[in-house]
C-alpha cells in the first residue's frame, strides 16, 4: 500500500483554502482595475465565441440540407 490517506479536510483546512482564494480574487480585482480590464470582457468573449460557434453549426447544417436537396432533385 501506499502512504496516501483519504482524511476529510479539516475546518482549518478549508478556512485557510477561503481566505486564500478570496484574497487571490482581491489580488485579480485589483491587476483588472490596473490594466483598465474589465471583470467581464472574459465573460463576454466566451458568449461572442459561443454564438458565433453555433451560427458555424447552422451554416454548416444548412449546406448539407442544400446539399442533400439537390442530390434528391438529380435522382
Amino acid at each position: 500500500m501506499n502512504g496516501n490517506t483519504n482524511k476529510s479536510p479539516t475546518k482549518e483546512t478549508l478556512t485557510n483554502l477561503y481566505e486564500w482564494l478570496f484574497y487571490l480574487e482581491k489580488d485579480i480585482i485589483v491587476i483588472q482595475d490596473k490594466r483598465g480590464i474589465d471583470g467581464n470582457a472574459n465573460r463576454a468573449m466566451a458568449c461572442q465565441k459561443n454564438v458565433l460557434e453555433e451560427k458555424v453549426q447552422s451554416i454548416k447544417i444548412i449546406k448539407k440540407g442544400k446539399k442533400n436537396y439537390k442530390q434528391g432533385l438529380m435522382k
